[in-house]
């Protein structure tokens, strides 16, 4: 027989996502009604242009140009080029921040929910990635660069997830833990899936599946209770201490799985980096090498 649990929503849940939706509104709330169409165009028509052109090659003038309008007014809406950038960017993550706010309120079991909720992130970056590459670019930007917005973004999410987890301990389906500390473990082990960055590196390598990762996770969050076999195994332990044993291991190589990916992280920048200059010393070496060719040609052109 199954056992249905119905997801109730607690008062601090509440509250979470109440705060959720007032930040996300926050940009726009002081415009009038015009004023936001204006302002949502001028979103859209850089995202367009973002697409077709990058980040880079598109400016003010450009975004002006699409929506006949001088340059003037656009910086009436927004005081530089960045602060569109940042617009639009927020305007992505906004999008995955709603979808997850939806699969966090709705139905079904909290090992469900969170599931749904990885797996809707790790869609949306990953689609961006095949299908629309400059704007998965911006993106990127916006984390390498450590753009405010990436951070708000980092502490919504945080909380949508701490709400279903903390749900699920509530409804007896999680063990009872600090549903914030688990939140950002589960967080750093299923990162891989979650990162831009780190799904473009490691497209090709797919080892580790998103339904295992999340399925661990589960595991580790899920309140254990032991066979007969344990039982028979073990006699002199209680089926409560066994379980918060495979609960304690289970942190613990959460935790690790946290450390990993903190350390990879470090080490991709230090190789991009690394990357970035061999390229400029090859530059700089092409350079001397023309340079060279040339001298040794200009005496023969001139006898």
């Amino acid at each position: 027989m199954t056992t249905k649990v119905q997801h109730q929503e607690s008062p601090e849940a509440g509250d979470l996502l109440g705060q959720i939706g007032e930040q996300a509104q926050q940009s726009t709330i002081e415009l009038g009604s015009e004023e936001k169409n204006t302002h949502r165009l001028i979103v859209d028509v850089a995202k367009k242009l973002f697409r077709q052109l990058g980040l880079q090659r598109t400016t003010v003038a450009d975004i002006a140009r699409e929506l006949n309008m001088s340059p003037a007014n656009v910086y009436r809406f927004f005081a530089a080029k960045s602060e569109i950038n940042a617009a639009v960017c927020r305007d992505i993550l906004g999008r995955i921040e709603t979808e997850a706010e939806k699969i966090a309120l709705g139905r079904g079991s909290a090992p469900q929910r969170l599931q749904g909720l990885f797996a809707s992130v790790e869609r949306s970056h990953y689609n961006r990635y095949l299908s629309d590459r400059k704007l998965h670019e911006l993106v990127e930007v916006a984390i390498s660069e450590n753009w405010s917005i990436m951070n708000e973004h980092n502490q919504r999410m945080a909380a949508i997830l701490e709400q279903v987890i903390a749900s699920g301990m509530a409804a007896g389906e999680f063990r009872q833990g600090d549903a914030a500390v688990a939140a950002r473990l589960v967080n750093a082990a299923c990162i891989r899936f979650c990162h831009p960055r780190l799904i473009a590196e490691y497209d090709l390598a797919r080892e580790v599946t998103f339904d295992r990762m999340v399925e661990f996770c589960l595991v580790a969050l899920t309140r254990y209770v032991s066979s007969d076999q344990d039982r028979r195994a073990a006699p002199e332990t209680t089926e409560e201490e066994r379980g918060a044993a495979l609960w304690d291991k289970a942190f613990a190589s959460l935790s690790r799985s946290a450390r990993v990916m903190e350390e990879l992280a470090e080490s991709t920048g230090e190789t991009i980096a690394h990357i970035n200059a061999r390229g400029d010393r090859i530059d700089r070496i092409q350079k001397e090498t023309r340079a060279l060719l040339d001298a040794l040609v200009a005496p023969e052109v001139n006898t």
